[in-house]
């Protein structure tokens, strides 16, 4: 089972499973070594697009930003906190909500 965070816009902290309940979700996973205005750009077109798409939607979509914690190649070293942090506060300046995220132990 995948652990994760969700760091909000502005500050309202709720469980992630109450930000996501019954709510679209839209997520552009990336690292996030750098990041730009196309990012924000990006996922607002995408939620526009479902918006357009699926006019009646239930709730009213959620774009995140997700950034995987743990290394994308085995050989690598796994992200220090303050440069996971450091990722999140510049993609919140971006407008939109980031989920952090880890591969959980898998149990068989």
């Amino acid at each position: 089972m995948a652990e994760a965070v969700i760091f909000p816009v502005g500050g309202d902290w709720l469980p992630p499973t109450e930000v996501l309940h019954r709510r679209p979700v839209v997520v552009a996973p990336d690292t996030f070594e750098r990041v730009d205005a196309f990012d924000a750009q990006m996922l607002g077109t995408a939620l526009e697009a479902l918006r357009a798409e699926v006019p009646n939607l239930e709730g009213e979509p959620v774009g995140l930003f997700s950034l995987a914690a743990d290394p994308l190649a085995e050989s690598a070293a796994p992200l220090e906190p303050s440069l996971i942090l450091a990722r999140v506060e510049a993609l919140l300046t971006a407008g939109h909500g980031v989920l952090v995220a880890r591969r959980g132990s898998s149990t068989a």
